[in-house]
């Protein structure tokens, strides 16, 4: 018989299928055989735990949307027949709405471990890309999900981000009018949030491919440009994961006079996963079952009026800061531009952080700025929150100046940017020469 004819036994199995769909190949190479530094930071966990959380997302939004009704008329009394009288309706969007904030947790955090650790530098720079791309179409999703409600608070917090696009100069007010219809917000307005809630979701799986894709690549790179150097009998680099092995079990690689593990990704990092994903949903039941009130404010119980403006218009936490910014500057269009600029200026970085110095390893100041970043947002929320109330005003305002100064003038003098005279040299940096530092178990 040919070797290449599958077998009765293979026939009668799941052979057959595997011989044609690899399912079973495919994660053994990306799961069983695929090592990772034993010292690896948990903050690793993240991104992977990310991805789960965004499935849970997609599967109770679809539910959601089987009962939702887009029209001005329907969409609050819809979501009351969902909490009310649907089986597990209340139960389903309970874990939708704790699922977001849970979600956007581990978002920023996922952010900040990416700052911590440089993930930026090359040749990281299109993961670090993509992944803004993700946080700004996840930002989109919630602000859209966070309107569908059409209760009080989500109309009235709508119409602040209309006239905050208003203040864009010469395109404003016709930008306005044409995504919402007119110059209030109006059914036309929340159809629209409706379906691009929904689809900018299903496009995002795309994207989430893309970055783990150009995340795995990367590292395999690294590593493949590692094992060259040696061969040619430079200084090796530290041990990043390898794109896969022969077998699954613990590798022990030299690197110099260091001896660093190396462990496949399942079982033990799957597990890791496993219970950060655990104590997350345990996190998103509490918050949903218990502590509702504090994820939906109690006028947004009431349907949307738009002739009573509520007596203070709130957004959900988690765009605080941004709402913090807006109100921090006594000019909406360079609010709106101080806003938006705060997260595009982070596509900056792989040039503003030339990498001539190791910021982690060197510059104790980095971690310093970082967290003093890190507060400064945190002050915002508070400060957005607060309404500028008394002392808040100039607090945000300082608060908005350090956020600046960090990425605009504290990372390029750290990271030795005016004295390489070259704004394009980080990009021509010899790849390899640094690894990052949370890969090799220093995190």
């Amino acid at each position: 018989m040919d070797k290449n004819t599958p077998s009765s036994k293979d026939l009668s199995s799941l052979g057959w299928l595997e011989q044609r769909l690899p399912v079973k190949a495919f994660f053994k190479r990306h799961f069983q055989d695929y090592t990772m530094p034993a010292a690896i930071s948990w903050l690793w966990a993240l991104g992977d735990v990310l991805c789960i959380l965004f499935l849970l997302m997609v599967l109770s939004g679809v539910f959601l949307a089987l009962f939702y009704v887009p029209t001005a008329e329907g969409a609050f009394s819809s979501i009351q027949e969902i909490e009310r009288h649907i089986p597990g309706g209340w139960l389903i969007r309970a874990i939708h709405v704790s699922g977001a904030s849970i979600f956007m947790v581990f978002l920023y955090g996922h952010l900040l471990r990416g700052l911590y650790y440089l993930s930026y530098r090359a040749p990281r720079e299109l993961a670090w890309w993509s992944g803004l791309l993700l946080l700004g179409m996840f930002m989109g999703v919630a602000f859209a999900g966070y309107v569908l409600p059409w209760g009080q608070i989500s109309y009235w917090a709508a119409d602040v981000v209309g006239q905050a696009m208003g203040a864009i100069p010469l395109v404003g007010h016709s930008l306005v009018v044409w995504i919402q219809g007119a110059e209030r917000p109006t059914e036309v307005y929340l159809h629209r949030l409706f379906v691009l809630h929904f689809v900018l979701g299903f496009v995002a799986v795309g994207v989430i491919f893309a970055h783990i894709i150009m995340v795995r690549c990367v590292y395999g790179f690294l590593f493949h440009r590692k094992k060259e150097r040696k061969k040619e009998g430079g200084s090796p680099s530290s041990a990043v994961p390898p794109e896969g092995g022969e077998q699954a079990r613990i590798k022990v690689a030299n690197s110099g006079a260091v001896k660093k593990v190396l462990l496949p990704f399942a079982p033990y990092f799957l597990m890791r996963d496993a219970l950060v994903m655990i104590a997350a949903f345990l996190a998103m039941v509490v918050l949903g079952c218990f502590f509702s009130s504090w994820l939906v404010e109690a006028d947004n119980w009431r349907p949307a009026n738009p002739f009573k403006t509520p007596a203070q218009v709130e957004t959900v936490w988690y765009f605080q800061p941004f709402y913090g910014m807006l109100q921090a500057v006594p000019s909406k269009m360079w609010g709106v531009i101080l806003a938006g600029g705060s997260i595009g200026l982070l596509f900056f970085l792989p040039w503003l952080d030339c990498g001539k110095k190791h910021l982690l390893k060197e510059g104790w100041l980095y971690r310093v700025g970082l967290t003093l970043t890190v507060i400064a947002f945190i002050v915002l929320g508070l400060a957005g929150k607060a309404h500028m109330a008394g002392a808040w005003l100039w607090t945000a305002r300082l608060a908005l100046v350090w956020y600046y100064v960090f990425f605009l003038l504290a990372v390029p003098l750290l990271s030795g940017f005016f004295s390489s005279g070259n704004f394009f040299s980080s990009g021509k940096k010899k790849i390899g020469e640094e690894e990052n530092p949370g890969i090799t178990g220093k995190g």
